[in-house]
């Protein structure tokens, strides 16, 4: 079935409440959805002329928006799903991102991905190392510009030596988060060196890297095994010095 949307609208869905659009459909005006329930567009969304904000609620993209250059806004409320956007998308002050539907996903953005000051990127992590099923993925195409919150919830515990592709990013990277946290099986904030942010808990070394979009986790060195290798190192400069000496 192919619907037209013409001209301005507001659509407000109710809290509990959703609206499910289907389906083939165009829209050539300027859509503004509130209220404290869920949209969710399904199938192909075309859109010629005007722009989608999202004022409050729960969006979900579950099929694919044409390549044009319009604007999908985000000045509150949830964006997510597990569809394409092929257009421009700024997440503005308030407004969360967080792939998938009641569970892990993966969402694309076929353009530009803007992150500005005081938006949350959540990342949920349920049980496993699966891409889409087990945790949260988001592919961009265009630029990616950080910023604002990345929220890390661990429903489970990881599996150390592993990398998780948080962010699948062609287009490089702009900016920086201004915080990342952990919340879950693994809690705390992470610090930033220039380079990497990092966080230890629960037994393990969380390193997110903004250049590549991976989280990788790694194993604390126990207190043992961390005095034994600084005692090697301390024989090892002893003994050198003491060869030194005697040449």
């Amino acid at each position: 079935m192919t619907r037209s949307h013409q001209s301005t609208v507001t659509y407000t869905v109710a809290s509990g409440a959703a609206m499910v659009s289907t389906g083939s459909y165009t829209l050539t005006g300027t859509i503004t959805l509130s209220g404290a329930g869920t949209h969710e567009f399904g199938g192909t969304l075309n859109q010629s002329t005007g722009s989608i904000t999202l004022d409050s609620g729960t969006v979900l993209f579950n099929g694919t928006t044409s390549t044009v250059a319009n604007l999908i806004t985000a000045n509150g409320g949830t964006l997510g799903g597990i569809g394409t956007i092929n257009r421009n998308t700024i997440l503005n002050s308030t407004a969360f991102l967080n792939a998938g539907v009641a569970g892990a996903g993966v969402l694309t953005f076929g353009q530009n991905l803007t992150l500005n000051s005081g938006s949350t990127t959540q990342f949920d992590f349920i049980n496993g190392a699966t891409r889409g099923i087990d945790y949260d993925g988001v592919n961009v195409t265009g630029l990616t510009t950080y910023g604002g919150t990345l929220a890390l919830d661990f429903s489970s515990t990881l599996t150390s030596e592993t990398v998780f592709d948080l962010f699948n990013l062609t287009g490089g990277t702009a900016g920086s988060f201004a915080a990342v946290t952990a919340t879950g099986k693994y809690s705390g904030d992470f610090t930033y060196d220039g380079a990497f942010w990092t966080a230890t808990s629960g037994g393990s070394l969380l390193t997110f890297d903004q250049s590549t979009g991976d989280l990788t986790v790694t194993p604390v060195p126990e207190p043992a095994a961390t005095a034994v290798l600084t005692g090697g190192l301390m024989l090892w400069f002893v003994l050198g010095r003491r060869q030194r000496a005697s040449v």
